[in-house]
């Protein structure tokens, strides 16, 4: 989206993807005022990337320093900037991996 003007009397908002508002600001020529570019993520985009190993390896890593199991999994999570109860939903799928 492309704001332009604004808080002024010809303030206007172009909504779409990016080619879609280059193509209607190329229809235009040339643009007079202040533009403001907002991006959002792509819907495509991974809700999730962080490596689900590291997070382990970390949780397990703490765990061996002599933190409790709930101190490993607030302080993994902190660290990855991630909810505590994803760390404890990866903890518990690989257990159920491991033999």
């Amino acid at each position: 989206m492309v704001a332009r003007e604004l808080t002024k009397v010809h303030e206007e908002f172009v909504r779409g993807s990016a080619q879609a508002v280059h193509a209607e600001f190329a229809r235009r020529g040339k643009v007079l005022g202040e533009v403001v570019v907002l991006f959002a993520p792509s819907p495509e985009a991974p809700k999730e990337s962080m490596d689900q190993e590291a997070v382990l390896v970390r949780y397990q890593e703490l765990l061996r320093q002599g933190l409790s199991p709930s101190e490993a999994r607030k302080r993994t999570a902190k660290e990855f900037g991630i909810p505590a109860r994803r760390v404890y939903q990866i903890v518990l799928a690989a257990r159920k991996i491991s033999p």
